[in-house]
C-alpha cells in the first residue's frame, strides 16, 4: 500500500509545500518553499525514515541544488536531471507532484469564479499559476 499526503500553504508570498510518501519499501518527507512571485524554489529539505540502501540517506544534501530553479517550461527535466540522479527519484517526483498540487488547489478558484476581492491570492500570483499550469 502506497500513502502519499501533500499540504499547501500561501505564506505572504511563499508556498510552502509539506508532503509525505510512505509505502511497504520507503517512508519520505518533503518541504519545499517557492517564491510565489517569481516561481522560483527556495528552499528544499527532505528527510528518510524508511530505506532500502545506506546510501539514500546520503542523498538529502543533493535536495539543495534544487533552490534556484525556475518553474519554468522544461523545469520538470531539470528537477529529474538533479534530483532525479544526484539525489532519488522519488524526491523528484514528489516535487514535480507538488507543483502540480499547487496549479490544482489555486485553480479551483477559478472554477469557483472567485472574485480577487474575495480571495486571498493577488492577481499577479494568480497570473503566475495560470501560466504554470500550462507546463502540465
Amino acid at each position: 500500500m502506497r500513502n502519499k499526503i501533500e499540504n499547501v500553504v500561501l505564506s505572504e508570498d511563499i508556498f510552502m509545500v509539506h508532503g509525505i510518501l510512505d509505502d511497504d519499501i520507503y517512508s519520505i518527507e518533503l518541504d519545499l518553499e517557492i517564491d510565489s512571485k517569481t516561481l522560483v524554489i527556495t528552499e528544499a529539505k527532505g528527510k528518510w525514515h524508511r530505506h532500502t540502501t545506506p546510501g539514500y540517506p546520503l542523498s538529502l544534501p543533493v535536495l539543495s541544488k534544487a533552490n534556484g530553479i525556475m518553474l519554468e517550461k522544461g523545469f520538470s527535466d531539470k528537477i529529474h536531471l538533479i534530483i532525479g540522479r544526484e539525489s532519488c527519484r522519488h524526491f523528484a517526483n514528489l516535487m514535480i507532484e507538488f507543483i502540480l498540487e499547487i496549479t490544482q488547489c489555486f485553480a479551483k478558484e477559478e472554477l469557483l469564479e472567485i472574485p480577487f476581492t474575495q480571495t486571498f491570492l493577488i492577481p499577479d500570483i494568480y497570473a503566475n499559476l495560470l501560466t504554470l499550469s500550462n507546463f502540465f
